[in-house]
């Protein structure tokens, strides 16, 4: 659960274990991604496009099969901004409307209740 002490440690261990599962087939990488995490934030950098675009799709197959999704992707370099667009999916906005009767939120009060 977000928002309580313990929640960056537990994260940090989930995902310490799950690179782990990997760092035989590819210690490099594994390597790579446990030195450029910061709590939710991959950040890295590659010399040449073809080696970032490579990273990217590596980072982000890896981490999907540990249920996290590597998203936001950002460059200084347009081409690979130009490839995050058109491989990242675009989000799906949908519109809630929350009534009096919705139920599927927690109602709170403060002070006496009438």
């Amino acid at each position: 659960m977000f928002g309580l002490r313990p929640s960056p440690g537990i994260l940090g261990a989930v995902i310490e274990h799950h690179l782990n599962n990997y760092k035989d087939k590819h210690p490099h990488l594994v390597q790579q991604i446990k030195d450029s995490l910061y709590v939710d934030e991959f950040l890295s950098g590659e010399d040449s496009v073809d080696n970032a675009v490579s990273l990217y799709k590596q980072a982000k197959r890896i981490m999907c099969e540990g249920g996290f999704n590597l998203r936001k992707w950002q460059s200084n370099s347009k081409e690979l901004v130009s490839i995050f667009n058109t491989e990242e999916p675009k989000p799906e906005i949908t519109e809630h409307v929350v009534s009096e009767e919705d139920e599927s939120f927690v109602k709170a009060t403060v002070g006496p209740v009438n």
